[in-house]
């Protein structure tokens, strides 16, 4: 666990965006940092569902680069959430668990753009890594298609787990809809809430990190943030924007993304040592499979 600041009080303000930033916890190095964020993921995901470690390990396989940025995302939803909820005396279990595990596997669809198989997906994911090549039209189309294959790989996961309904179709939902596509249906009030916090915390993270399409990190703003979240999303029933939740929801998550700031910035992750498992499974192929039979 992350080792609480002493001085819990004491706050940043952002030059950019005037935001107060709350530093919650003491990192020792990046490297460092890096290990004990994904030491905890493993075992959070032991408390939650054992059975979901091997498509963990499938997927930081495929790629260290998607896997290190699905835990950071997990960790500043989990926790951003949990200071939100705490601080409107909220029930923070349920929805706390819901956005770790949406930041865990959101990006697992990546994995599957290629019905063929994970190194065909790699391939189509980092098509500018060939050489003298770039991404064409047809493969952008077939990358931005990973949040809806995600979602059919994860509802095929989540089913052969323990876990419950209640919070697989959340998490399945986050999963489709992370990329601002939402369902023909009008969500819910609670599914409304989620998918704006969710959608702005994989934002930030993605705003902050090093990945090797875009390795300088960028300024956290309001604005920047905003502009991936669908306005009907964010739009009241008098067509305002709701710019005092957003603020405070924004607020939250700028300050634990800033406070894992040593973490985004490292290069790709890899499995701790404890929780590697030599032993190959079939749990991604058979989600990706029964994801292309059940489009």
């Amino acid at each position: 666990m992350h080792k609480e600041s002493s001085n819990q009080n004491s706050k940043l303000t952002d030059p950019q965006t005037g935001l107060t930033i709350f530093p919650r916890y003491e990192i020792p190095s990046p490297q460092a940092s890096v290990n004990k964020l994904t030491l905890r993921t493993f075992e959070r995901i032991l408390d939650i569902d054992p059975s979901l470690l091997p498509a963990l390990h499938e997927f930081a396989q495929f790629d260290p680069e998607t896997f290190g940025h699905s835990l950071s995302v997990a960790h500043v939803a989990e926790n951003a959430y949990r200071e939100y909820a705490q601080q409107h005396g909220l029930e923070e279990n349920e929805n706390a668990t819901i956005f770790f595990l949406a930041g865990l596997f959101h990006d697992i669809g990546k994995t599957g753009i290629d019905k063929r198989g994970s190194a065909g997906s790699k391939i189509l994911l980092y098509p500018e890594r060939r050489s003298g090549n770039h991404i064409t039209p047809d493969e952008l189309r077939v990358i931005r298609a990973h949040d809806e294959i995600g979602g059919r790989m994860l509802k095929h996961i989540l089913k052969e787990s323990n876990i419950s309904k209640e919070v697989a179709t959340p998490v399945i939902l986050l999963t489709n809809t992370h990329h601002g596509k939402l369902p023909p249906s009008p969500l819910s009030k609670v599914d409304r809430f989620r998918s704006i916090f969710f959608t702005l915390c994989d934002c930030a993270v993605t705003t902050r990190e090093w990945r090797s399409f875009c390795p300088e990190a960028r300024s956290l703003t309001i604005e920047s943030l905003l502009k991936y979240v669908p306005p009907e999303l964010i739009i009241n029933e008098d067509g305002q924007v709701k710019n005092d939740v957003l603020k405070e929801i924004i607020e939250l998550i700028m300050g634990v993304t800033y406070s894992i700031d040593p973490i985004l910035r490292n290069q790709p992750t890899s499995i701790p040592e404890e929780h590697r498992d030599g032993k190959k499974t079939t749990t991604l192929r058979n989600a990706r499979q029964s994801a292309w039979d059940n489009q």
